[in-house]
């Protein structure tokens, strides 16, 4: 699954919208990921979703002008999102990211569910910051360790917030490698 199916599938998990509602919601929260998705692209991954089965499409009329098109996602879209955000989240070659998805798709996971991946992010966190450590250890130059201090920053900065997010929202996550 493409970046902009799953952006596009998460957005329309909260509820139908049309294409220029979402194209709206994807620059607002900044969904985009660094990969501007133009509106143009939008609906041409509106029609690939809906062939697919993933998307449900009803026209709803305007007065004195032609139907819009509305979006849902299907069942088999909710599905396939929540093994595609699991898949995404767990990415071994992302620091940080993707998890504004899940934020959006949070009211139809479970609590089960949102537990097992805020659990597995955190752990995912841990491991990038660990390797990161280990990089540092072996630089004899401060200057060359700063490439990676800087991103073990951030990636612990993540961690509170995860940390903090989770138990705002009654979620107990258990931080396996204590950072």
């Amino acid at each position: 699954m493409t970046d902009q199916e799953l952006i596009i599938l998460t957005v329309l998990s909260e509820t139908e919208r049309y294409g220029y509602e979402i194209d709206k919601i994807i620059k607002s929260r900044q969904l985009h990921s660094g990969n501007n998705i133009a509106l143009s692209s939008i609906y041409a991954v509106l029609t690939r979703l809906f062939r697919q089965g993933l998307l449900t499409s009803r026209e709803t009329a305007r007065s004195g002008k032609p139907p819009r098109k509305l979006y849902g996602i299907s069942p088999n879209g909710l599905t396939v999102l929540e093994s595609a955000l699991t898949k995404a989240l767990l990415s071994k070659d992302r620091i940080l990211g993707k998890f504004e998805l899940i934020v959006t798709v949070w009211p139809i996971l479970s609590n089960d569910r949102r537990k097992e991946l805020l659990t597995a992010y955190l752990n995912h966190l841990n491991e990038k910051f660990v390797r990161f450590e280990g990089l540092v250890r072996q630089e004899i130059n401060p200057i060359s360790a700063a490439y990676f201090e800087r991103p073990m920053a951030a990636i612990k900065a993540e961690i509170e917030w995860l940390k903090h997010f989770s138990s705002r929202n009654g979620i107990e996550i258990a931080n396996s490698n204590a950072i």
